[in-house]
């Protein structure tokens, strides 16, 4: 972790603590989204949802480009530019292997079940839908439960309520 990230990290943990129900169970106040949430599932918000740099590209991920210009404070504060690149990368590597698969397995019983380890903000569920509708029968994620919940609920208010219902 470099100087940067440590600072972040630091400016996170001084949140007023007896707000934040994790810290406090006698005290029902919700915590800060933004806080709570690892500094890699915002990192991988940013880098889905919108691109910093020279170049402008679309967001790779629609739910992401939602999530970020309905919930600001979601980006980390200092975004490294290496991190970004990388985690899109990965997630193009990954999408395209699954849509492999799916298009292998298109039309064959039974269908396939996708599941999502640690994604945390990922919404690939969402992103891939469309093109692998005909193999993919289910879509699970498992979570840390925090990450879980706040993700629940940033997506209650959103567009792709529905479809996360189903996950």
């Amino acid at each position: 972790m470099d100087v940067r990230e440590q600072a972040e990290t630091s400016r996170n943990l001084s949140v007023d603590r007896s707000v934040l129900s994790w810290w406090n169970p006698h005290v029902r106040t919700r915590p800060l989204i933004a806080s709570t949430l690892p500094l890699v599932a915002r990192r991988t918000l940013v880098s889905l949802g919108s691109v910093h740099g020279d170049r402008v590209l679309a967001p790779r991920d629609p739910l992401a480009a939602w999530l970020l210009r309905h919930n600001p404070q979601l980006a980390p504060r200092i975004p490294r530019r290496d991190a970004l690149t990388s985690i899109r990368a990965r997630t193009a590597l990954i999408d395209d292997v699954l849509l492999e698969l799916a298009h292998h397995h298109a039309g064959r019983e039974p269908g396939l079940a996708l599941w999502t380890l640690g994604g945390g903000l990922d919404a690939r569920w969402a992103r891939l839908a469309a093109d692998t509708r005909s193999a993919v029968v289910a879509w699970h994620e498992v979570e840390e439960p925090d990450v879980l919940e706040e993700k629940t609920e940033l997506l209650r208010q959103s567009p792709y309520r529905a479809m996360w219902n189903r996950v």
